[in-house]
């Protein structure tokens, strides 16, 4: 089928969202082997509702955290947002976010990785919106 959307782009329920990603790998001359560490994380929850997620991993495994990250957040998110047309509140919404990234939070810090703590010396930063036109 075509479309007249761009790619990345979704019609739903006449509002259209088209939504893009781009990420820079970063290079460390000291490591040629670094990844990048950047995720991310465009959900669509119904029809005019949208759920997205920047993460930007840190240190040694923070590719793997910003990783593990980005599906607790898809997973929660999907248990947490209502799909539209459901009517949801400015408080739910903050309640559901608030528990995201306690969910993440929780998970990460349990994380080991050769015997260490993952979140000993890597992490992730997280960015997250809900936009709702429903």
């Amino acid at each position: 089928t075509t479309s007249a959307l761009p790619a990345g782009a979704a019609m739903n329920g006449g509002m259209s969202f088209a939504h893009g990603w781009y990420t820079r790998e970063g290079r460390k001359l000291q490591n040629p082997a670094w990844k990048n560490q950047d995720a991310h994380l465009i959900l669509e929850l119904g029809a005019g509702r949208l759920f997205a997620a920047v993460f930007d991993g840190h240190g040694q495994w923070g590719h793997l955290v910003a990783a593990r990250v980005r599906g607790i957040f898809e997973q929660e998110a999907r248990k947490l947002i209502p799909a539209a047309p459901a009517p949801v509140s400015d408080t739910d919404l903050a309640t559901a976010l608030r528990r995201i990234f306690e969910a993440a939070h929780s998970d990460v810090k349990c994380l080991h990785l050769q015997g260490r703590p993952m979140a000993e010396f890597s992490g992730s930063t997280a960015t997250a919106a809900v936009i709702d036109t429903a």
